[in-house]
């Protein structure tokens, strides 16, 4: 995940995490895909889910879920 996140630049990390994490995780026949959220610096939230990743890199904090049904 590390590798997507671009320092500075929070919407492309954004865009570049949502493209890999669904292509990597959505399965045939699903239609739950996965949530980003990216933005400079620490960020507080609270998201009921159990399929989550969060991390860091530079200034920017990126946070991938996937909704409860």
């Amino acid at each position: 995940m590390e590798t997507l996140i671009i320092e500075n630049d929070a919407n492309e990390s954004k865009r570049r995490l949502h493209k890999a994490t669904n292509q990597q995780f959505i399965t045939e026949g699903s239609d739950r895909g996965l949530d980003v959220i990216c933005a400079p610096g620490a960020f507080s939230y609270r998201i009921a889910t159990d399929f989550f990743c969060e991390r860091t890199k530079g200034n920017i904090t990126c946070f991938v879920y996937q909704q409860q049904p």
